[in-house]
């Protein structure tokens, strides 16, 4: 399994309990059944294994696609396979589309240049 945490101007590297409980804890929001079948409630968040490290993130933990800096961010699970649909489009010159992404999230995703229609071949 694994989860991460993000602490904005944290540059602590130490494996804390609190981020275990608090990943554990929105298991539970996400996927009760999962964490129902790993019997959370009598994990020991004290004897879990984890790895801490220093990341580079952007306000709001989005990730940047496009021109100005490559990175995901503390998302980057999540959002990489979004990410390459829209490089791919994007390389395409818009002929594949739709795009797999709505335009304004294409431009808050491109920080460097607003995306305009005719960019993208539309």
């Amino acid at each position: 399994m694994l989860g991460a945490m993000h602490g904005f101007n944290d540059e602590a590297v130490d494996v804390r309990a609190s981020d275990h409980a608090e990943n554990l804890s929105m298991l539970v929001g996400i996927s009760p059944a999962l964490a129902k079948s790993m019997n959370i409630d009598s994990l020991n968040v004290e004897q879990l294994n984890g790895r801490a490290s220093v990341r580079a993130s952007v306000p709001g933990a989005m990730p940047l696609v496009g021109e100005l800096l490559p990175g995901h961010g503390t998302r980057g699970l999540i959002t990489a396979g979004h990410s390459g649909e829209l490089i791919a489009a994007m390389a395409c010159g818009g002929q594949l589309l739709p795009l797999p992404l709505p335009l304004g999230v294409v431009n808050a995703l491109a920080p460097a240049h607003d995306v305009g229609q005719e960019e993208l071949g539309l």
